[in-house]
């Protein structure tokens, strides 16, 4: 059984994979094409700062200051992950080229679109950051937003020979998502983690290890209520908060 199971789940992964990438590709196909508009865009404004003349009450964003001190940086990711690579190594990238400006002892300014960099960020470079744009907060309204309950069982952090944590789980980038919308919209949103260490695949039990191997005082992702007792614990807890839910709206 255990077998058949992780089979059927590796091909639910490798398709999911399959329909990532292609997504990706299309995303990208898309981002090229606009590139020769981009160039000749970039030509005209090139062509309109060398034809000006009087330079010194030109607008200084075409005749520029002739300094080159204070960098201002974009840094554009997504909202959400599931993405492989692409929002750490768009991260990544960045905080090379921020490391080389404060290097310099140049004046650094950023300006992160969408959570995942801004989430990243903000955890060494939040005194940079002047401004941040969420693409899911800017088409949702706050009072628009429900109360979010996120559930999951598989969660995984292990402590490295250098002190630091790998932190996982098939679940985790969902929990810590439902996380963040909680703290973007301010609307309570609750994380649920169900014990189900005695089910048929391994996982530490919180009975005896406490959250050893599914979180550390470091993790970002924190737990609201913890589920003992597994599955079924959970399910009568959630039928008695729906009732309730259902009374105070009659």
């Amino acid at each position: 059984k255990r077998i058949s199971s992780v089979k059927s789940t590796q091909k639910i992964t490798k398709a999911m994979k399959m329909v990532a990438a292609a997504k990706l590709r299309r995303a990208q196909e898309s981002a090229e094409k606009g590139r020769p508009f981009s160039e000749k865009m970039n030509n005209i404004i090139l062509n309109l700062s060398s034809s000006i003349t009087d330079k010194e009450n030109a607008s200084k964003f075409l005749v520029g200051t002739g300094k080159n001190n204070i960098h201002l940086c974009v840094v554009i990711t997504a909202d959400r992950g599931l993405c492989g690579g692409f929002n750490s190594n768009i991260c990544r990238l960045a905080k090379n080229y921020f490391e080389k400006i404060l290097k310099e002892g140049k004046t650094l300014k950023i300006f992160t679109v969408g959570s995942k960099g801004d989430d990243q960020q903000k955890r060494v470079y939040s005194s940079y950051i002047i401004e941040k744009v969420n693409f899911c907060k800017k088409y949702i309204k706050s009072e628009d937003m429900p109360t979010i309950i996120g559930i999951g069982d598989t969660v995984t952090s292990q402590k490295n020979t250098n002190n630091s944590y790998s932190r996982g789980g098939s679940d985790r980038s969902f929990l810590e998502f439902i996380q963040l919308l909680g703290k973007e919209f301010d609307s309570n949103n609750k994380i649920i983690f169900v014990d189900s260490s005695s089910g048929e695949v391994y996982r530490p039990s919180t009975k005896i290890s406490g959250l050893k191997g599914i979180s550390d005082e470091a993790d970002n992702l924190k737990f609201d209520i913890i589920f003992q007792n597994g599955p079924k614990e959970y399910l009568n807890w959630f039928i008695a908060f729906a009732k309730k839910r259902s009374k105070l709206k009659t």
